[in-house]
């Protein structure tokens, strides 16, 4: 069982269920002091022996506790009847039980013969048998079906045997078996079940209430807060809820410090970057062949701390919660034929091509320059990690996923792939796998974190994966509206 409250909820019926079958078995079983069923010495009486008749009422006497008792009183009434009234009284008595009780008594002589000459059962007489020999009725303790007995001798000294069959218990003291109906029984299984179940509900709600909040939390939601349902509890659970609500203020004001200052760092760049690039270019007019070299350098590097700052901005622009995007429906067939078709010209130039193995027309709700901003940064990555000689594989499919149709864009490359436990990595800011080489490769290291927020904001999702020939797989799944497939499956960009 995974539930946890499902878990709760047995265990917490079980023990109800438990706890109140073994409180009715000790009452069943429990001799209570002064009972008939105790001699003087606190030991039940097997023989019954009557000094008087008493009068008739039409029913027995209620024994104290069981149908035993009810057996062996029943056939003590009526061995005084047969003694004071003959057969005929006997007979008239037997009839009376039938209102109080729904078996008939049998009372036998030593020749297992009942006194008025109705048929025995074979059941009734093996327990007339054994409680003779002292043996005992038989049978299982608890069976309602079960034949009892008990000995019993009149006032001339005749030794008897009152057997009937436990059916019934027609008994409703303090201390009593519970009756003939199922119904309480089954009230009181019922009314377990669902006392067990707001106990699991109240355990676990709460617990869910913060897990779900803790989802929310991982999946950028930072303002996430599990409120007042698990925060006013005064238990371990509420100062759970309360100390997961402290720390996720706390890492939102240091994730938001962090972005306010990268985005005015980014900003505060900008200015000092384009003058040097107009003093470079003054000092490229200026300077002489000997120096065309070093000028050079300096134009790459600041060509690659202002591609560096405009990803930093988009980042930061991505991470605003509270700014509004305007949709509009797109086809990103569209959008992934025209990206590839740049990034293949690109590609030329390191030996490589981009082709578009499979096209299904697929159309979304989005924001087209943050989608072509995702699959550019995805190809880029893809394009300066693939060999020489190798075609980055671009796919975009339709596929269902939870009852939704998604359009996913593959994007395949034959690298040198990421290791497994850099596979979720690679999509956070500025995360490397080898420094050195992500060097080599003019890298930022904000592509990825650049593509996959704006897979989130589509809500939709971005994934990598190890491909089985070596290289990195990477699938970018957003929420589609409409998707078709295309006639054509494969081609070059």
């Amino acid at each position: 069982m995974k539930s946890l409250v499902l878990k709760i909820f047995v265990l917490c019926w079980i023990t109800h269920l438990v706890v109140f079958t073994v409180f009715m078995l000790l009452v069943r079983n429990i001799d209570l002091p002064g009972s008939p069923d105790h001699g003087p010495g606190g030991r039940e009486s097997q023989d019954i022996v009557i000094q008087s008749p008493g009068p008739l009422s039409g029913k027995p006497d209620r024994g104290p506790r069981d149908h035993e008792n009810h057996v062996g009183i029943a056939g003590q009434a009526a061995i005084s009847a047969l003694s004071s009234g003959g057969p005929q009284a006997l007979r008239e008595y037997l009839d009376s039980l039938s209102t109080a009780m729904d078996s008939p008594i049998y009372i036998l002589n030593d020749r297992d013969q009942d006194v008025l000459g109705r048929t025995v059962p074979d059941e009734a007489v093996t327990t007339a048998r054994r409680m003779r020999d002292g043996r005992g009725p038989g049978g299982k303790p608890f069976d309602m079906n079960r034949w009892e007995g008990r000995l019993v001798q009149s006032p001339e000294g005749e030794r008897y045997v009152a057997v009937g069959q436990r059916r019934s218990i027609p008994h409703h003291g303090p201390h009593g078996w519970i009756g003939p109906s199922i119904m309480p029984l089954l009230t009181i299984i019922v009314t377990a079940g669902f006392v067990a179940l707001a106990l699991a509900y109240s355990l676990t709600a709460p617990i869910k209430k913060l897990r779900a909040t803790a989802q929310q939390f991982a999946a950028g939601e930072l303002e996430a807060r599990v409120g007042p349902l698990v925060a006013t509890r005064r238990d371990a659970i509420g100062e759970l809820g309360r100390d997961f609500d402290a720390m996720a203020s706390r890492i939102e004001s240091l994730i938001t410090a962090q972005r306010r200052l990268l985005q005015d760092v980014s900003h505060e760049l900008r200015s000092p970057l384009a003058r040097l690039n107009l003093a470079l270019g003054i000092a490229a007019r200026k300077a002489g062949a000997e120096a065309q070299d070093a000028l050079d350098r300096i134009e790459h590097e600041a060509e690659q701390l202002n591609e560096l700052i405009g990803q930093l901005l988009t980042l930061s622009r991505l991470e605003s919660t509270h700014e509004n995007l305007e949709r509009s429906k797109l086809d990103l067939l569209v959008i992934v034929n025209e990206v590839a078709a740049d990034a293949d010209f690109e590609a030329e130039a390191r030996g490589c091509k981009v082709r578009v193995t499979k096209r299904d027309s697929c159309i979304v709700r989005g924001v087209e320059t943050l989608l072509r901003s995702a699959i550019e940064n995805v190809l880029r990555n893809a394009i300066s990690y693939t060999a020489r000689g190798t075609d980055v594989e671009v796919e975009i499919s339709r596929q269902i996923e939870s009852g939704q149709p998604h359009a996913v864009v593959t994007i395949r490359d034959h690298g040198p792939g990421v290791p497994q436990e850099h596979l979720e990595s690679i999509f956070r800011p500025f995360h490397r796998v080898e420094d050195a080489r992500d060097r080599n490769r003019g890298g930022t290291g904000l592509g990825l974190a650049i593509a996959a927020r704006a897979a989130h904001i589509h809500g939709g999702s971005i994934s990598a994966d190890t491909a089985p020939e070596g290289g990195l797989i990477v699938k970018l799944r957003i929420p589609a509206v409409t998707c078709e497939t295309d006639s054509v499956s494969e081609g070059t960009a």
